[in-house]
Order: structure tokens, then sequence, then C-alpha cells
């Protein structure tokens, strides 16, 4: 159970038990439903809206710290190393 949502461990096998020799299984399937399946229509709505408002070819520019920086925003910057690796 997730919320009211029942997930199952296995879609292939409706009702299968968690047991000792699957409960990494049960894990790794529970990881994977709270972070990607039980998110999607929420982040798809936020993927929509951020590439109206950012391009996509520019965020491809960025490492992952890189983007974090520049949408959370910094209040410390090194202005001369931002200088010395402008082109």
């Amino acid at each position: 159970m997730w919320g009211d949502v029942v997930v199952e461990l296995d879609p292939k096998e409706t009702g299968k038990l968690v047991t000792s020799a699957n409960k990494k299984e049960f894990v790794d399937t529970y990881v994977n439903y709270i972070f990607n399946q039980s998110v999607e229509v929420v982040f798809e709505e936020f993927r929509k809206g951020f590439f109206k408002v950012c391009d996509m070819d520019v965020v491809e520019f960025f490492q992952p710290e890189e983007l974090r920086g520049v949408m959370v925003g910094k209040e410390n910057f090194d202005w001369e190393t931002l200088k010395q690796n402008t082109v």
C-alpha cells in the first residue's frame, strides 16, 4: 500500500507475497513506486512548465550541481573564476 493505492510486488503475479527470499525485490519495487511511478503525473506537469521557461538546449550545458545552483541561487559568487571560464 502507498496512500490508498495497492501496488503489486510483481504485476505478472497478482497477489505475490513478500518473503525472506524476495525482500530485495520488495524494497526495489517499493522504492521505484514511491520515487518514480507515484509522482509521474505531477513530475510531467513540472517538466512541461520547466521547459516552457528554460530552453532544453541550454539546460543540457549544465551539470546537475550547476543547474541546481542556477535554479536555487547562490549568495556568494566567484566572479573571477566565472570570467576565467567564460568564452
